[in-house]
């Protein structure tokens, strides 16, 4: 008892030592209707409340929650509330050159692919001068609860239900030169090592670099990432730890022209590229190999740290796939403090294989070598009539390639294509 006791004296205490103290809180409500196998539909009422406590122009004590209630068209579909703490850190900054983040936070990449989750750990960042900054970062993951964890896993967590996330060590560093030119060029590696004693041997690292240019009215960013280690294959029960080479490479191109750039006016172009395997490539490593009694001698798939859904419809993940992705951005209506009353998004990406192999996310026809796999389109129009309320329709359709009897199949059921789908949704946020 004292273990939760004194925690929670010690945070709801700090308020009497804090210069500024803010409380927020909001509910956010979500309708969702779809296609997919059958109509179905679902609703989902999340509660957030923050508090932010600044104890000088350079420190500042964050903590924020969440609890969500989720019901489902489904009979079968028994109502889920779940809640966890998003966010609990301790922020110091001196003299804008050394920087440090303690606590529960947002763990990302330079790409957004490989790394994008809340962590417990550390972040520093030091500015040796305007051009050039460094990063280091190390957390845990097994303290957060499962159900709010994206975490790639493995066949052992896959086949049992957790509590709490699976436990990992997951570390990064990066840094940042600012060229004469404008051009930021990153460097960057992480990685991830588990920490249960099934897999001890899931081991992940990541090392990349990167460019971003922006000119007047254009912004242009690449980025590329090599996948080393060792892992466990999520898609095929029959594999188990196997090395992995495997490369991932991703860009966008975003133009901003000036005479609608005070409409909020933006189109861009972004595409990914990550490696992948073919099933007519399957050959088994020699017995006291590395891989012994596992297909691939080395696996080209790429498998990023946590789980980034691509797609509102497709739900794949960055692994055997190659997307391109068109979006415009218009602010029909813009308020006051830069406060967006009404915005339009559409936007469209194909999906195709990079090899001849599964993907994550769906089920592929074992007999169809296409490599084409679905187009899918989305529409998103945002109001914001009050600064404290915000309401959002949204809309997708899939159209997946059709040829062979269907690509795409149903994760449970190889036999049975996907066909075209859709769903709409209806968003409202309220803050209080």
């Amino acid at each position: 008892m004292k273990k939760i006791l004194l925690p929670l004296i010690l945070i709801f205490s700090l308020p009497l030592f804090a210069q500024n103290f803010q409380v927020s809180a909001s509910q956010e409500d979500y309708l969702l209707a779809q296609s997919k196998e059958e109509f179905s539909s679902e609703y989902l009422a999340t509660l957030k409340t923050s508090m932010e406590m600044s104890f000088s122009d350079y420190s500042r004590f964050v903590f924020s929650a969440r609890g969500d209630l989720r019901l489902y068209s489904d009979g079968d579909q028994d109502p889920l509330i779940e809640g966890d703490i998003e966010r609990l850190y301790y922020y110091q900054d001196y003299a804008e050159m050394l920087t440090f983040k303690v606590g529960r936070f947002l763990f990302t990449d330079t790409t957004g692919y490989i790394l994008n989750t809340r962590l417990d750990g550390l972040d520093v960042n030091y500015r040796l001068n305007e051009d050039l900054q460094f990063s280091v970062k190390a957390a845990l993951s097994g303290l957060t609860f499962d159900h709010s964890s994206n975490l790639v896993k493995t066949l052992e967590e896959l086949s049992n239900d957790y509590i709490l996330a699976p436990s990992r060590f997951i570390w990064g560093a990066e840094g940042e030169y600012q060229t004469p030119i404008s051009m930021a060029v990153r460097l960057n590696t992480y990685g991830q090592t588990g920490l249960n004693y099934q897999d001890l041997n899931y081991q992940t690292w990541y090392t990349g670099v990167g460019i971003s240019y922006p000119m007047t009215e254009f912004i242009i960013d690449v980025d590329y990432s090599y996948n080393g280690g060792w892992t466990q294959i999520v898609y095929d029960p029959n594999i188990y730890t196997q090395a992995i080479s495997a490369h991932l490479v991703s860009g966008s191109v975003s133009y901003y022209p000036l005479a609608l750039r005070d409409q909020g006016f933006s189109i861009k172009l972004s595409g990914l590229y990550t490696s992948g395997d073919q099933y007519s490539n399957r050959d088994f490593a020699q017995p006291g190999g590395l891989t012994t009694g596992t297909p691939y001698s080395v696996s080209t798939m790429f498998v990023p740290i946590t789980l980034n859904t691509l797609g509102e419809l497709m739900q794949t993940q960055a692994g055997n796939m190659i997307e391109a992705n068109l979006s415009v951005n218009y602010t029909a209506i813009k308020g006051s403090f830069d406060r967006n009353i009404l915005a339009v998004t559409l936007g469209s990406s194909v999906f195709l294989r990079t090899a001849d192999g599964p993907i994550y996310g769906s089920g592929i026809n074992p007999l169809s070598n296409e490599s084409y796999l679905a187009t899918e389109i989305r529409g998103d129009l945002n109001i914001r009539p009050l600064s404290d309320l915000g309401i959002k329709l949204e809309g997708a359709v899939l159209l997946p390639n059709s040829a062979d009897n269907g690509v795409l199949t149903l994760a449970a059921d190889e036999t049975i294509s996907r066909g075209m789908e859709w769903n709409a949704g209806l968003y409202l946020s309220l803050g209080f």
